[in-house]
């Protein structure tokens, strides 16, 4: 089993919406995505705090579990329950480790998400060790025997306490 492990500080953008725009001085379409240089800034943090924690392209099934850090509003709230949409951010973190932590995010066959307030991003991707591995955590739906390292506790802490 290969296991990756990372932080990415800053605050998480999700890739949302496509937007077209359409030039009609070149006569030329574009399509991007609304939140375009916010976003390719997001992916290459992503990325460069995977490789720097020595990411490898992974072959198989993958499990990825992260923890996005929101920043706090001024009105509290117990659960950051505003936007950015999790899925939103999920697919942004998906799509940034494409060719660095695997070959095509379609290798994530788990996953677990999660916001809390904090002001970090902690991110766990992994290849499955065998078949009963996998087997478990889908009839479960829960993290395994083998995700319990202190990096694990530790984002398992992060997510109760809120992001402390």
């Amino acid at each position: 089993m290969h296991r990756i492990q990372f932080t990415v500080y800053g605050r998480p953008v999700p890739q949302g919406s496509m937007v077209a725009s359409y030039n009609t001085k070149d006569k030329v379409a574009r399509v991007h995505h609304v939140q375009g240089a916010a976003l390719a800034q997001w992916r290459a943090s992503i990325r460069l705090a995977a490789i720097e924690a020595g990411a490898e392209v992974l072959e198989g099934a993958v499990q990825v579990v992260v923890v996005f850090g929101m920043v706090r509003p001024i009105r509290k709230s117990k659960y950051p329950t505003v936007a950015p949409d999790l899925d939103k951010l999920v697919r942004a973190l998906l799509d940034a480790l494409d060719k660095v932590c695997y070959n095509d995010d379609a290798q994530v066959v788990s996953l677990y998400a999660g916001k809390v307030y904090s002001t970090r991003t902690e991110v766990i991707v992994k290849t499955y060790a065998d078949e009963a591995e996998y087997e478990t955590t889908r009839r479960l739906g829960e993290a395994t025997k083998s995700d319990t390292s202190e990096r694990q506790l530790s984002m398992s802490s992060m997510w109760e306490n809120g992001g402390e």
